[in-house]
């Protein structure tokens, strides 16, 4: 693959892991993730949610899944063999985490799906 081509796809790995942050920042608890509390000196006292409505719910599994799987088969290389470890690999990740959640959401198990699949 053309280094250009690489480039750009990293920044689509980039730009849509910077939307699914948006979702946390703007709609969600902002005690929800462990890695808002270190946000916390700025963190206003009231964010206005559903800014992203529906897809706020799923949306940062899809975009999780897709943005880490397209890095780490930009780092193994693009081949079929590194897209299928990248995509497949945090697919189950991704699973696993949503399962260790109580309750297990099936829109977001579609999501992280759904994220691997377009990445590969």
């Amino acid at each position: 693959m053309p280094r250009q081509v690489g480039r750009r796809l990293a920044l689509l790995a980039l730009a849509a892991l910077a939307l699914g942050t948006a979702v946390y920042l703007l709609d969600r608890d902002w005690q929800s993730a462990r890695f808002l509390e270190l946000l916390g000196t700025w963190i206003p006292a009231h964010v206005p949610g559903d800014n992203f409505g529906a897809a706020g719910q799923w949306l940062p599994s899809l975009t999780h899944t897709f943005g880490f799987s397209i890095l780490t088969a930009a780092v193994l290389g693009w081949s079929v063999r590194a897209r299928l470890a990248g995509c497949t690999g945090w697919v189950a990740v991704n699973v696993l985490f949503e399962f260790l959640q109580s309750p297990v959401d099936g829109f977001d198990l579609a999501a992280v799906v759904g994220g691997g699949l377009a990445a590969f």
